[in-house]
């Protein structure tokens, strides 16, 4: 917050969950749910298995509530894990003012005297301290709050915002990531993805007038890409194309496919910000309806084959889901500077 926010032109996708999910990590005893909710919900158990704390449970109901009932949850370890940590550079950056160490019954001297030559600080040993030098909680329950706060930032890889209620059982890391895994097996048919002309200008190099299409409306990368074109009298190309009866022409049709393509092949290449495509050869189309103005033009292509720097599409244009174009054409990746 006191370095500031920023404010994307566009929301983040959004995925409501419409039916439970479950996922059990018989091994570790670990299971993860989540349930349709609306909203964003949390629901941990935790059981830490230390001296000092064992079970515990929080429900965060709110993203908006985070500031307040989350964000200040530091991590933690047990006294008898700081060793391990250390001499395998995992806490690195720790601090007793970032971190929460709490305490382990039966610390004999010999290992305080170890910690504090390993971390260069004074450890006491109060027997009654909970926390390694009596640190002072933010929270009575702050470890299952951090928990919470692993779960939401690990949460916020996945592509998409997720609407749902989360219930998990003793998850950490490891099981969050592969529960997102299985999150997006399930529901990856359910993404939409959109992007607008400015997003469409960082992938491919057409400007006005000649960039065509008007929106990404979905996009599985690598295979297929769905596309929006509507014409209307802005476009310079149907002033002088039938006057007064204007039709879209077959190539300009083509090139829609062509600029939707560059969506599915790009990714595949290193360097992809050096790199442009070029339509190489047009192998057949045919044009089956006209498209005037003011109609919706979707176009949808699939990657049929990529070699050698060569990807090889098959696209279908449709105008309120009749088809009026097919065509299956080349286009070739090449250096911008080339």
């Amino acid at each position: 917050l006191d370095a500031g926010t920023k404010k994307f032109s566009k929301k983040k996708n959004t995925v409501v969950i419409d039916k439970p999910i479950y996922f059990l990590d018989s091994k570790n005893d670990v299971e993860i749910s989540i349930l349709p909710y609306d909203g964003f919900k949390v629901s941990f158990n935790a059981d830490f298995n230390y001296d000092v704390i064992q079970k515990q449970s929080f429900v965060f109901d709110g993203i908006k509530n985070y500031l307040k009932e989350i964000a200040p949850a530091r991590t933690f370890c047990s006294f008898n894990e700081l060793h391990y940590l250390k001499t395998n550079d995992l806490i690195k950056g720790a601090s007793l003012d970032n971190g929460i160490v709490y305490m382990n019954k039966a610390v004999s001297e010999k290992e305080i005297k170890k910690i504090n030559k390993l971390f260069n600080i004074k450890v006491g040993n109060n027997k009654n301290d909970k926390t390694l030098n009596g640190k002072k909680l933010r929270f009575e329950d702050e470890a299952v709050r951090h928990k919470i706060l692993d779960l939401i930032g690990d949460f916020s890889l996945f592509n998409a915002q997720i609407a749902g209620h989360i219930i998990s059982n003793k998850s950490g890391h490891f099981t969050n990531i592969e529960f997102l895994k299985k999150l997006k097996k399930e529901i990856s048919s359910n993404i939409q993805y959109s992007f607008g002309k400015e997003e469409i200008k960082q992938v491919i190099p057409h400007r006005y007038p000649f960039l065509l299409i008007d929106k990404i409306t979905d996009i599985n990368p690598g295979k297929r890409v769905v596309a929006q074109k509507k014409f209307d009298k802005e476009d310079f190309f149907l002033e002088g194309h039938f006057p007064g009866n204007p039709i879209v022409p077959g190539v300009v049709i083509v090139e829609c496919m062509a600029q939707a393509s560059c969506f599915l092949s790009l990714n595949l290449v290193e360097n992809r910000t050096e790199k442009m495509m070029l339509l190489s050869n047009i192998k057949n189309a045919k044009f089956s309806k006209k498209v005037s103005i003011n109609e919706m033009l979707v176009i949808e292509v699939d990657l049929i084959k990529f070699k050698l720097n060569t990807a090889l599409f098959y696209g279908v244009a449709k105008v309120e889901n009749d088809i009026v174009a097919k065509a299956e054409f080349l286009a070739t990746v090449v250096n911008k500077d080339d």
